[in-house]
């Protein structure tokens, strides 16, 4: 089947509104369905797209469409400094005017004491860790789309870690990621760097033990945490201009860089002392370079056949008559009559596409 072919039929067999249904399903039922061997986002049932929030007067900053051909979602992150509930109309302006898919919030300071329906959003499923020692500040809270295949994944979860872990897997997945590895996380400035540096090291081998060949995305507000282990994962850090001051506190560190673009640093929030950071996926994705396979092969040279014919009608056949082997009469060929012109050895080069 030809290229174009094989295109036309995965453009056709191709729902890219699949999606896994998290909102009524009991944290752990979303954790049994996610460890079935089988588990396949490309098997859920279809629901139709939730809808979005009315319109915002907020000002667009950057408008992202997700094109078939783009498999990763669009993401927000920020340190906000608390005050969720009164910044809640802020971040929604920010959300629908760029599109975002998946907003991640540190230092949401939030507690058992704040109704949880103060901070949904409509069209995005919030999923939040707050502090349960008693201390104050801290917490973690994502918005995840609620038409996104992106599931928790609890199984990862430490309570002695403000981090937090999502799977994302779409219909559309290039060849070489399986899954998207999320993590969402807040590193407080006091805190044992090597502790946290050990937790993250396990968790993204556990989860790429459990699925080979997956990307890693991990982002949040770091602080004084050293890079040396995530980046010799290997990790690259992306984030390149200061986000509190003069330094890069928020960070992202991902194996997937390459399927999004530069990410940009917008306002902060208000009354927060750290910009927001937003990362795009590439809408022009790397497409995977062709293999190409070597084998040699005789010219077939219309008068490199013509010589050869006439050189094989010359040739005494009498002693190849007489030998019992194979072996023999391949010797007797090519080291007795190394002037037969049998054409020039070529090199062919066959390419395979691949697609991603």
């Amino acid at each position: 089947m030809s290229d174009f072919n094989l295109c036309e039929l995965f453009e056709t067999n191709t729902d890219t509104r699949c999606e896994l249904d998290v909102i009524g399903l009991h944290v752990d039922q979303v954790d049994q369905v996610y460890d079935l061997a089988d588990y396949d986002i490309a098997n859920c049932a279809h629901r139709p797209l939730v809808s979005n929030v009315a319109c915002s007067s907020h000002k667009q900053i950057f408008m992202s469409t997700l094109p078939k051909s783009i498999s990763f979602p669009a993401i927000w992150f920020a340190n906000i400094r608390g005050g969720l509930v009164s910044k809640l109309d802020e971040i929604v302006s920010i959300l629908l005017a760029n599109n975002v898919h998946i907003a991640a919030i540190t230092e949401s300071w939030l507690h058992q004491g704040i109704d949880i329906q103060l901070t949904q959003i409509s069209g995005y499923v919030s999923y939040q860790q707050d502090r349960a020692d008693g201390r104050s500040g801290g917490g973690i809270i994502v918005f995840v789309k609620g038409s996104l295949p992106c599931v928790p994944v609890p199984w990862l979860h430490n309570p002695s870690f403000e981090v937090m872990w999502f799977s994302f897997k779409a219909c559309r997945m290039p060849r070489s990621v399986t899954h998207l590895l999320l993590g969402v996380v807040y590193h407080p400035p006091a805190a044992n760097n090597f502790a946290m540096n050990e937790y993250l090291i396990s968790s993204i081998d556990e989860f790429t033990r459990r699925h080979p060949g997956c990307g890693v995305l991990i982002l949040g507000d770091f602080n004084r945490l050293h890079e040396g282990s995530l980046r010799a994962y290997p990790l690259r850090q992306v984030v390149s201009k200061p986000t509190r001051e003069h330094a890069i506190l928020d960070k992202i560190f991902t194996n997937v860089g390459s399927w999004y673009t530069e990410p940009a640093t917008l306002p902060a929030v208000t009354n927060s002392d750290h910009f927001s950071v937003l990362y795009l996926p590439n809408q022009c994705p790397p497409r995977t370079k062709g293999q190409y396979l070597s084998y040699y092969c005789r010219s077939t040279d219309p008068n490199a056949n013509a010589m050869l014919c006439h050189v094989l009608q010359r040739l005494n056949w009498t002693p190849l008559y007489r030998m019992n082997s194979i072996h023999s009469q391949v010797h007797y060929l090519f080291l007795y009559n190394l002037d037969v012109p049998v054409g020039p050895v070529l090199t062919i080069y066959k390419g395979h596409k691949i697609h991603c």
